[in-house]
């Protein structure tokens, strides 16, 4: 027996080494370690109930968490029909097997969830003519990419005709737009449902199967049609009726006015990409002989917008509507700006022609020779003469052309030009405060004449 003794021992320790190896029917420790698969630990583990909480991951990107971890993962990508308008929608996947969900409001689509475990989910859409929709998606265990469309509960249909102002007859060939109001803004001009081209007997359309837009601020919508030879018109923002159906919608295009002409400079020649523009004074009395200040007036800033250039030989098109009283106004760089007298456009289809000379100009060049406080210059018409512009700001700079401010040791520069002759009071004003609250540091009075620069120097006082 003392000689069994030894030999007992030796064998349960080599019993139980064999054990924490691994070896045997049931895993070990060990086996666990080296992460084997559920399958080869004979089954899934037993699930020991109690009576505390289970624990909750609150952050917003939590993701469903899968009962096998070596379960391949899912990305959805969840978009609309096409075409659509841009917008804001709120999209929800929800997690039918757990609750999960993530909500993500003001997307613009197509969005993105990725890292997803196989389950069901449920992807809703909340929006103006979204209300409820929802798809289901079942992602299976093989991981990869699924796609999937939100269709909208309802679909838009547009159907009307298009006809001329003037008689009421109907207009063949035109283009159409539909148009969804992305903002109470009275300049909303919206964002473009469809659009497509129409060549049809009658003037009528008929549009179906639109996608409803998903603005939160409204649910309105407008058509625009634009037609050769026709200015472009819209209808008002119509309400979404019952049934997604706008009926009999009648859009009546004015025949288009055109002012063409042609431009040249003080010495004959032609005024190539010179700026011309339309000023309508059609409740306003003016007269080139005396300028204006109303609304056709500006402010001159050396940037003109809108309008259209002159081609190499200095001629111009306008097209516009009428009727309407109007003036032409037309500036090239090295020119003071010229302004016809007023024009007049009837009726529909009138043709107006109109020929102008640009003055020569001169400039007002402003420094400041010391100071220290912002400031701005100035210049308008001192002497009543005649001007399309009402008054010119210049930029004070440095001597490298940097925008900057007075400074003592430094002197700074603004450069006026394009001013026809004539004499002007330069003003250097104080930018503190609104612009309404400035305040005239210094002024002078000088003489423009034509093809000439003309220095005035300041020596600017602080504030008043």
């Amino acid at each position: 027996m003392n000689r069994l003794l030894p030999l007992l021992v030796v064998a349960a320790l080599a019993g139980a080494w064999w054990l924490v190896a691994g070896g045997g029917d049931h895993p070990g420790p060990g086996a666990l370690d080296r992460g084997a698969d559920v399958a080869e630990l004979g089954g899934p583990l037993p699930v020991v109930a109690t009576d505390a909480p289970a624990p909750t991951d609150a952050r917003p990107d939590a993701r469903p968490v899968a009962l096998d971890p070596h379960a391949r993962r899912w990305t959805l990508v969840v978009d609309l029909p096409r075409p659509c308008a841009h917008g804001v929608l709120a999209v929800t996947l929800t997690a039918v097997d757990d609750g999960w969900a993530d909500r993500r409001d003001r997307v613009s689509l197509p969005t993105t969830w990725d890292d997803l475990a196989p389950g069901r989910y449920v992807v809703t859409a909340n929006g103006l003519g979204w209300e409820g929709a929802e798809v289901d998606v079942a992602l299976g265990p093989d991981g990869g990419t699924e796609h999937v469309v939100i269709e909208p509960r309802s679909r838009l249909t547009f159907a009307g005709r298009v006809v001329d102002a003037a008689d009421g007859s109907p207009v063949r060939d035109f283009d159409l737009a539909l148009r969804a109001r992305w903002s109470k803004s009275r300049t909303d001009r919206g964002e473009t449902l469809w659009g497509g081209s129409f060549s049809v007997e009658g003037g009528r359309f008929l549009v179906e199967g639109i996608v409803p837009p998903y603005s939160p601020r409204s649910d309105e919508v407008r058509v625009h049609v634009s037609a050769p030879g026709f200015v472009d018109e819209s209808t008002g923002w119509m309400p979404r009726p019952d049934g997604d159906r706008w009926a009999d919608v009648t859009v009546a295009l004015r025949r288009e006015s055109r002012v063409r002409g042609r431009v040249r400079t003080a010495d004959g020649l032609p005024a190539e990409d010179a700026w011309v523009n339309l000023h309508d004074v059609t409740d306003e009395p003016v007269t080139a002989s005396s300028g204006f200040g109303g609304p056709g007036s500006f402010a001159w800033s050396g940037r003109p917008h809108g309008g259209v250039r002159t081609d190499a030989d200095g001629w111009f098109d306008i097209t516009t509507d009428a009727p309407r009283r109007f003036t032409v106004s037309a500036w090239k760089e090295g020119c003071a700006a010229w302004m016809s007298e007023p024009l007049e456009l009837r009726k529909p289809g009138d043709v107006v022609t109109v020929e102008g000379e640009l003055p020569p100009a001169g400039s007002i060049r402003g420094t400041v020779t010391r100071g220290g406080a912002s400031a701005d210059l100035l210049v308008e018409r001192a002497d009543g003469g005649p001007s399309l512009v009402r008054a010119w700001w210049g930029t004070l700079r440095d001597e490298d052309g940097r925008e900057c401010d007075p400074d003592p040791a430094r002197p700074a520069t603004a450069l006026v030009d394009g001013l026809p002759a004539g004499r002007y009071a330069v003003r250097l004003l104080s930018r503190r405060g609104a612009q309404w609250e400035q305040h005239v540091l210094d002024e002078r009075e000088v003489e423009v004449v034509a093809g000439r620069e003309t220095a005035v120097r300041f020596d600017a006082p602080p504030p008043r």
